[in-house]
Formats: C-alpha cells, structure tokens, sequence
C-alpha cells in the first residue's frame, strides 16, 4: 500500500529543514511541557532514569521506549515529562511511528508531521473481527462442499488459501517490512532514540493487547543493542478524550511510570546462534517485551488512583 504523499525525508537534509524540523519539534514540545504541567497535573515515577538516558547515555547506544496508547494526542502529550532544553534539543529527541492514514494524506500534513520526526507507517484496512469471519466462511466452504475427486478437493483449498493470504496482506497492512521501519532501523543504528506504541492503535478499553511485531524487528534488526524503556501513563485519555469535542481539557491528573531500562542482547544472540528465522526472532523478542511492558500496567494504576485519592 503506498503512501498518499511522496517520501518526506530527504536523503541528505538541508539547512532550513533541519532549522524547520527543529522549530516544530521545539514548540509543540514547549506546548506539551506547559500543558501536561501547568494547565493539567503531571505526576512522574523514577522521573531521572528517563532524562538520563535522553540526557546521558553513550552515542553509539540507541534508545527504545515503549508505552501504552491511552489517546490519539499520547505522543506529544507524554513527553511534557522532558526538559525544555531537552525538547529543544533535536538531535537527542525521539522518531516515532505515524499512522499513514492519519497523519501523511496531505502533503502539508506530511510536512508537518515529517518535521516533527514522525514517520510513516502504513497500516492494516481490516479489522481482526472481519479476519476471524472470513476464516470462519472458509472453514464452511471446505466442509459444505465436499466434491467427489481429489483433484477438485486440492484446487478448493489452494483457492481458498490464497484467499486467506490477501485477507491477511489486508489485514497486516504492509506488516513489519515496509519503508517507514526500515527508516527508523537506520535511525537505531545511528544511535538514536526511537518511541513506540506496539499495541498498534489507541487502546479506548484499556484491555491488554498483544504487542505488535514491528517492536521486535526494531530490536532484532538493530546492529546495535538498544536500551529498552518501558512507560505507562494514565490519565492522558482524560487530557484528551477519545470522543467530541477533540479539545485538550485542563484539571487533569496525569501518572506517567518510567520503568527500568533492560536489554535483550543475551536473547538475541541465542536465537542467532541458534539460527532462528526472522519470523522466529521477532515473536521471542516482542513476547519478552511484552512481559516487561505490562508488569508497569497494575503498578501505575495504583499510582495514580493514590493521587486521585489525594486531591
């Protein structure tokens, strides 16, 4: 599925993009500072093992945090957590994934966003509910119409299997192997620091979902060994509902958890030395993030309702 707007990164970036690019990620930083602090209450957990490693941490060691996606204004929002000199900073701030659809349909969005070291990334069209039906009508095909030679029983399922393999291109988008993740690949292995949210989309339940894999290509694709981050926020969704008016509120509460930074390096290398397939790599990478990720999810809850409690 190809982007609605040409690429928006240029190869070897110019002076005024560089200077634009900086402007839009100093402002709308300045602004998440102000209002997650000032116009809303910002209460942050372990608050300098983030800022040191933004701050700190060696240039040749990329940086990868991971966080849970309560609105669709989490990313800037979360990081008014930051320093202003940090925010300012556009060599030590964060790339991050953004919907294709949502953020690059327009080339002044592209623009926009692109200057804000937002890439884009396509997704799927389809929801799993439509993927579980289609496999279900398969599953009845096969079973309600048997024909009588075996020639005609192979052609059915070589048919229907295609049909499940667009279903699921459809569904994956263009999956973990597209331009916009092999960008932020490069980008780790410059040693930058990239942000993700690998439950893929706004979660408005709130109900664990599993993790995307694009997590674990970053990870096991990294010529580097990254320092993982993990993050939980609660009360972003309140900042900024998930329904109209779509208008940032203040007199909010916000808890944001600053996890403990880990690596999986020793994982890694096993599954290379044991010469797993990168299919293989990818699942043991992200199932082991997954763990570590959603163990924060009670801990800031608790948190949080502490501080409610508190008011």
């Amino acid at each position: 599925m190809p982007l609605e707007v040409k690429w928006p990164f240029p190869q070897c970036p110019r002076l005024g993009w560089r200077i634009s690019s900086s402007l839009v990620m100093g402002m709308v930083g300045s602004y998440s500072y102000l209002w997650t602090k000032y116009v809303n209450s910002l209460t942050v957990h372990n608050h300098n093992v983030l800022l040191d490693l933004v701050d700190e941490r060696p240039q040749d060691t990329p940086l990868i945090t991971v966080s849970n996606h309560q609105s669709c204004m989490d990313d800037p929002h979360i990081w008014g957590v930051l320093k202003l000199r940090q925010l300012w900073n556009w060599k030590r701030m964060r790339w991050t994934p953004a919907a294709s659809d949502i953020c690059f349909t327009r080339e002044i969005h592209s623009r926009f966003f692109s200057r804000g070291k937002c890439v884009p990334v396509v997704r799927g069209t389809l929801s799993c509910s439509a993927y579980s039906f289609s496999f279900i009508e398969c599953n009845t095909i096969l079973h309600d119409h048997r024909p009588s030679h075996e020639i005609h029983k192979f052609v059915v399922v070589v048919v229907l299997l295609l049909l499940l393999i667009v279903i699921v291109i459809i569904v994956l988008g263009d999956g973990v192997y597209q331009r916009g993740m092999d960008f932020l690949v490069e980008r780790l292995n410059q040693g930058d620091w990239v942000h993700i949210f690998p439950e893929g989309k706004v979660n408005m339940t709130e109900e664990f979902i599993r993790l995307k894999w694009g997590v674990g290509r970053l990870i096991a694709e990294c010529s580097l060994h990254p320092i993982i981050l993990p993050l939980w926020h609660v009360g972003l969704n309140d900042v900024l509902p998930n329904k109209p008016p779509y208008i940032p509120r203040a007199g909010k509460r916000i808890t944001v958890l600053v996890g403990k930074p880990f690596t999986v390096k020793h994982l890694v290398e096993a599954l290379r030395a044991e010469n797993r397939s990168p299919m293989e790599m990818r699942k043991a990478v992200t199932d082991f993030i997954q763990g570590e990720f959603r163990s924060l999810k009670s801990q800031a809850e608790a948190l949080h309702q502490r501080m409610q409690a508190g008011r």
